[in-house]
C-alpha cells in the first residue's frame, strides 16, 4: 500500500508543510499563545518552509487552504 504523505514536519529548525495553496497558517503552543500568524495573499503552490526555532513542547498548527481547514498537532523534542 502507498505510504501516507506527511503534511507537517519539523526538522533542523525548519517547519515544512506539504500542502498546496496555503492561505493562512497559525502556530500556537498548547496554552494557546500564538507563535506565528501568517496570511498569504498569494498562496504558495507547493511546499512551505518556515525557518523557526521551536522550543520542546506541543504545538497546534492551523492551516487554511483554498479548499479546506485543518489542525495538526506537532510534538517537538
Amino acid at each position: 500500500s502507498p505510504q501516507p504523505i506527511t503534511i507537517v514536519k519539523y526538522q533542523n529548525k525548519e517547519l515544512i508543510i506539504n500542502k498546496e495553496n496555503i492561505r493562512h497558517l497559525e502556530i500556537s503552543d498548547i496554552s494557546g499563545r500564538v507563535i506565528i500568524n501568517k496570511i498569504n495573499y498569494s498562496p504558495i503552490s507547493n511546499n512551505t518552509i518556515l525557518p523557526i526555532n521551536l522550543a520542546n513542547g506541543a504545538y497546534l498548527i492551523n492551516i487554511t487552504t483554498d479548499k479546506e481547514s485543518f489542525t495538526h498537532k506537532l510534538m517537538v523534542m
